[in-house]
């Protein structure tokens, strides 16, 4: 029994490329050498660009989690179903905590 792939929504408001391309472009922001003549604006950048981060992290962590659970289920042995069926569990709910 292997995972499903794909969530019906994924795509829909949560855009991983947009992601990866808004955080490369906020680094080079924040790295320029008059970044702090408006402080204002480079502390707005630097929050977006760290709650940026934040998601592409959890992201990154739960894609993980789901493709480390795929691969043990993959194995087949049936003596590991609980402790997956209870991570799996988990993983659902980070993934509803992560999709609010």
């Amino acid at each position: 029994m292997l995972l499903a792939r794909e969530s019906v929504n994924s795509g829909l408001l949560f855009d991983l490329a947009q992601l990866e391309k808004d955080i490369k472009e906020l680094t080079a922001q924040s790295e320029s050498e008059s970044f702090w003549n408006d402080r204002k604006a480079a502390l707005e950048i630097i929050e977006k660009l760290n709650n940026s981060k934040q998601n592409y992290d959890i992201y990154q962590k739960l894609t993980n989690d789901y493709n480390d659970l795929n691969e043990l289920l993959s194995l087949g042995d049936e003596s590991i179903l609980e402790d997956v069926e209870a991570s799996l569990n988990e993983l659902d709910e980070e993934t509803k905590e992560f999709e609010v």
